[in-house]
């Protein structure tokens, strides 16, 4: 896995997050990508972890029949973003031809062969990218999926992907995409809101024992209305996704490029 692209000098912000899901990825690569109580310290049961991605892949093809009249195209390319050690990227792979699975921490693509099953690995194509662009040409993806990802990255790196997302797409292709739109109001769900982000970091890893920290970021339906209308875009559907908890409200959101 070749890295695709560099870091650009002024965005300090992709360089932090790159380096926390690097560390996040050496110490506890299934734990960080979904965290669960129990589960720390490589208390994940593989099997386990990759029956919570085929629930919520299935969830997600079921509601995308719904809204468009049609599951995404089986012979179709994916793109898995934020894709971490293939927990979506191999129920994604056995619903579709191809599945490119873009992360910015090497530590967890690497440990793609110890989780994803042999039967679906021709069809999935990890790629290592440490740009604010994602390394595909214009109009190249049928669908591209991301859940648990544009959370922990700052709003405008969030809203560039989410731009890039449009891009990537061709004409008539879909987008789902799941961000956290708001705190509850459980003690951290309020501590996410008041502290300041480095603080609540700060606390995660004195606190908590977190290896680095996963800063939070709300992402409103209205933030990426606007950004979808402005990149070719529009929302077909738009719920409330209670599968994870994490003390925030999440939303998943289907999102058109125009034909």
């Amino acid at each position: 896995m070749t890295p695709v692209g560099a870091v650009d000098g002024r965005d300090e912000q992709l360089r932090r997050l790159r380096a926390d899901w690097e560390t996040l990825g050496a110490a506890d690569p299934l734990w960080a990508v979904y965290v669960k109580d129990g589960a720390r310290d490589g208390g994940w049961d593989v099997t386990e972890f990759l029956a919570t991605g085929e629930r919520e892949i299935a969830d997600s093809w079921a509601r995308h029949a719904e809204v468009v009249g049609s599951p995404p195209p089986a012979d179709g390319t994916v793109l898995d973003f934020g894709c971490g050690v293939g927990r979506l990227g191999s129920a994604l792979a056995a619903r579709s031809r191809r599945v490119i699975g873009v992360d910015l921490s090497e530590p967890m693509l690497r440990t793609w062969p110890d989780v994803v099953p042999s039967a679906v690995r021709p069809r999935m194509q990890p790629v290592l990218s440490s740009s604010a662009s994602i390394p595909l040409r214009d109009a190249s993806i049928d669908l591209v999926y991301t859940s648990l990802v544009l959370q922990h990255m700052p709003a405008e790196l969030a809203v560039g992907y989410l731009r890039e997302f449009l891009r990537v797409l061709k004409p008539g292709g879909t987008a789902m995409v799941q961000v956290a739109d708001r705190p509850d109001t459980s003690v951290k769900g309020r501590a996410f809101r008041f502290l300041p982000p480095g603080l609540y970091g700060w606390l995660q890893q004195r606190l908590l024992g977190y290896p680095a920290p996963m800063r939070m970021q709300q992402l409103t339906l209205d933030d990426v209305a606007a950004t979808a209308a402005a990149s070719g875009g529009r929302i077909l559907a738009d719920w409330e996704d209670t599968s994870y908890g994490g003390h925030w409200h999440y939303r998943r959101i289907l999102i058109s490029r125009a034909a």
